[in-house]
């Protein structure tokens, strides 16, 4: 499995992956600190919907154009 991550991730970033729309003004975003928008573009909020609100509850990232890699313990 780890094999797979390590080619995607170096496939990826032949093509320009992991290069942000608009630069940040941080290095990573930690503590709830709102990025400006684009600047993550690989960066996903896995969220739910109850009673009409949407919440986060976990990240991700994009490893391909359909699919998102995240921490098993976010999906149920």
């Amino acid at each position: 499995m780890f094999s797979i991550v390590l080619a995607s991730v170096l496939i990826a970033s032949a093509f320009g992956c992991g290069t942000p729309a608009t630069e940040p003004l941080m290095t990573r975003v930690v503590n709830g600190v709102d990025a400006i928008p684009n600047s993550w573009p690989w960066q996903i909020s896995l969220q739910y919907q109850r009673n009409g609100q949407w919440g986060h509850t976990c990240g991700g990232s994009l490893i391909a154009t359909n699919w998102v890699m995240t921490a098993a313990h976010c999906i149920k």
